[in-house]
This record gives C-alpha cells, sequence and structure tokens, in this order.
C-alpha cells in the first residue's frame, strides 16, 4: 500500500480498528416516533447516511483507487507488458464501479458547489462525466503537458480524473488521436513527432498521476465526512437538515443516468433528438452498462438507509408499501437489464439500451411523482417537466 494511504488508514483506525469503523463505532441511528412522512428528520438522515453508506463506500473507493494507482505505476515501469496493461485495466473497472455507485450521493463536499450550498466540488475532480474530451486528453499527454507541476489546478477537468484514464487505457493507438486537422496535434505534428511505442510509455506516465491525483481527492473527500466536517456544513447550509438536498441527489438516477447515459445518445429526449451513439458514457471501455448497475445500487444505499429515518422506511410508514414496493421492483428491472448488457457496447444494442432507458423512466416517473408527493418533498426543477 501507498504511503498516503497507510497515514489514511491508521487515522481512520484509531478508536476501532475494523474495516468499516464507522460501522462498528458510531451509535445507530435513532428511529423515529413523530408520525407524518413529511416529518424526516434531516440530521438523523444525514449520519445514518454517512455511517452506513458514505463512509463504507469512500473506504473501499480508496481501497481501489489504491490498488489503481499500484497498477498504472506497474505498467509504467513496464509498457511493453501486456498484462501489465491488462491489470491496469481491470484495476480501473474495479474503481470505476465503486465512483460509479457514488455518483449518486453528491451532496456535501462531493457536490457542485453551484447546485449545493454545503458542496466543494470534489466529486469532478475525480470523474467528471459529461465533461470528458477525447482530445483534450490527447494534447495534455503528447504536449507533456500532464509533467507540470499543478497541471489539475492549471487544466479544465476534461483533461484528467477517471475519463481521462479511460481514454489513455483503453484507446489503441492504432486509432491515431480525435482532434481535427487544424489542431496543433496534428498541424504542428506534436502526434507523429512520438513513436507508438514512445506514445504508450506517456499514457502510462500520465495514467499513473492521474489515478494518483484521483486517490488524493477522494481521501480529502473521505476525511471531510469523518471528521464529521462534512456533516456540519450540510447542517449549516440547510435549514430543513439537507432533507430535500438529499431527496434531489436521488434524480442523479433520472437526469443523468436515464436522460445522460441513455436518452441522449439514443435520441429519446427533446433536448437531444438525434441519436449520437458517441455520446455513451464509458464507450472506449464498454462500461457504460456497469456504471448504470453501480447507479443504481447507489440509489438504493441512499434509499434504504436509516432505517424508519430514511426515505424508504418513511414511505412504508406512511401506509405506502404497495408504492414503496413498485419503485424496489421497477429499480430491479432496470437492474437486471443493465446487468444483461455489462461488457457490452451499449452503441451496439441499442435496443436494449432504450428497453433499459424505458425501465429506468418507470422507477423515475414514481420517484418524482407520488412518492414526492406522498413524502410531501418538492422535486428539483430540473426533473419536474417531462422531457422524454
Amino acid at each position: 500500500m501507498t504511503t498516503r494511504l497507510g497515514n489514511w488508514m491508521v487515522t481512520t483506525g484509531l478508536m476501532c480498528g475494523g474495516l468499516f469503523w464507522a460501522v462498528a463505532c458510531e451509535p445507530e441511528p435513532t428511529p423515529h416516533t413523530d408520525g407524518g412522512p413529511g416529518n424526516l428528520d434531516g440530521g438523523a438522515l444525514v449520519e445514518a447516511l454517512r455511517v452506513e453508506v458514505i463512509l463504507p463506500s469512500l473506504y473501499q473507493a480508496v481501497l481501489d483507487m489504491d490498488t489503481l494507482e499500484g497498477a498504472m505505476n506497474a505498467w509504467a515501469l513496464d509498457t511493453a507488458s501486456a498484462s501489465a496493461k491488462s491489470n491496469a485495466q481491470t484495476a480501473w473497472r474495479a474503481a470505476m464501479r465503486r465512483v460509479q455507485r457514488l455518483e449518486v450521493m453528491q451532496f456535501g463536499p462531493a457536490a457542485d458547489p453551484a447546485a449545493d450550498a454545503a458542496g466543494l466540488g470534489l466529486r469532478t475532480e475525480i470523474y467528471s462525466f459529461p465533461s470528458t474530451n477525447r482530445c483534450t486528453v490527447e494534447q495534455k499527454l503528447t504536449s507533456e503537458a500532464f509533467r507540470d507541476d499543478g497541471f489539475t489546478h492549471a487544466n479544465l477537468v476534461s483533461a484528467y480524473g477517471l475519463d481521462a484514464l479511460e481514454v489513455l487505457l483503453f484507446v489503441d493507438d492504432g486509432e491515431g488521436n480525435s482532434c481535427a486537422p487544424q489542431n496543433a496535434i496534428n498541424r504542428d505534428g506534436e502526434w507523429d513527432a512520438w513513436t507508438s511505442d514512445e506514445r504508450e510509455a506517456l499514457r502510462a506516465e500520465m495514467g499513473a498521476m492521474i489515478a494518483g491525483e484521483a486517490l488524493e481527492t477522494l481521501l480529502v473527500l473521505e476525511e471531510h465526512w469523518v471528521s464529521g466536517e462534512a456533516v456540519a456544513s450540510v447542517e449549516e447550509a440547510y435549514s430543513d437538515g439537507a432533507i430535500e438536498r438529499m431527496f434531489h441527489a436521488l434524480f442523479y438516477l433520472e437526469k443523468v443516468t436515464k436522460d445522460r447515459k441513455l436518452g441522449t445518445p439514443l435520441g429519446l429526449i427533446q433536448a437531444a433528438p438525434t441519436p449520437n451513439l458517441d455520446l455513451f458514457e464509458h464507450r472506449y471501455s464498454t462500461f457504460g452498462a456497469n456504471a448504470i448497475v453501480a447507479n443504481i445500487d447507489g440509489f438504493l444505499d441512499m434509499w434504504l438507509a436509516g432505517g424508519s429515518a430514511g426515505f424508504g422506511g418513511r414511505l412504508t410508514a406512511a401506509g405506502q408499501r404497495d408504492l414503496h414496493d413498485q419503485l424496489m421492483q421497477a429499480l430491479v428491472d432496470a437492474r437486471s437489464l443493465a446487468v444483461s448488457l455489462e461488457d457490452s457496447s451499449l452503441a451496439e444494442h441499442s435496443g436494449e439500451a432504450e428497453a433499459l432507458y424505458d425501465a429506468l423512466k418507470v422507477a423515475a416517473d414514481l420517484l418524482k411523482g407520488d412518492v414526492a408527493d406522498v413524502l410531501m418533498l418538492d422535486v428539483p426543477a430540473e426533473a419536474a417537466g417531462d422531457n422524454d
């Protein structure tokens, strides 16, 4: 393990030393006895999410990212080794699955500060979809800009993160670059100035740097939740204890998973009526369906957390077991479809991808319709209309 990961494990393991120290050390959230579904206690739910979901998820994400950094460093030391590159690709998939599960939990320090008063924008430093750009990555590669001190602070998020690392790991050099002929990388011969083997060595070096930076950011995010700073900032930012902010985070499943990852490339939404299969997430690694499975799992983590203090518990306590079961069944159906497409190109299975879109729409419509009404929570403005 890296030194920084070892230091982190010592810090978080001081009190209990267990794998999931938060679960072992923290008290169970206090069950609610106040009756109505609209009386959700934001403080209790934030704490339940911290203990039951966020800290265990971040712990595993850190471990997987550390493995990825190690695999990238091993490839950088032997770029001629096909097995070293394959190991790095496998490690990327494991880390990406963890990060995709965390995608639904964008409130507090992970969130965009433009959308969340407690946000620090840490999520986009790790993974920035849909703000991705293969050409930008290739420019930074052959110009050696990635070697500059403060590279991640001086460049747009599309130049680094796990999305950039996907380009470095999964795009074959034989494909050339994706930049326009008039771009300096082609116009001035920057791409051709390197041999294929030299570009491969650059990819491994740049990728190792990116994995290390992503690990550092995950450790910062984890520390915010371990220390209690994240909970304090959320409670300070929202008078309701962030109940509606957490509820709005669940709409990632509609606005990003359904609409951005499927509806946009398939041409199924009003804002993007023309299909463009190049817009599928993870098209280089064929990880798109895997990511959707992880998004659904992250949604379920949040939905089921907190027992009677949580969204699912309050819906059931309101006498809406049937509605709760409808939502769960819709998610089970969508997840089953996504699992059947794992490790496949969604562009080559557009019919099945459209069926997955339809299945997610059933769940999304329940969430912003009857579920929101029963829980007496507002739907985020961007999800209020029907964009399908």
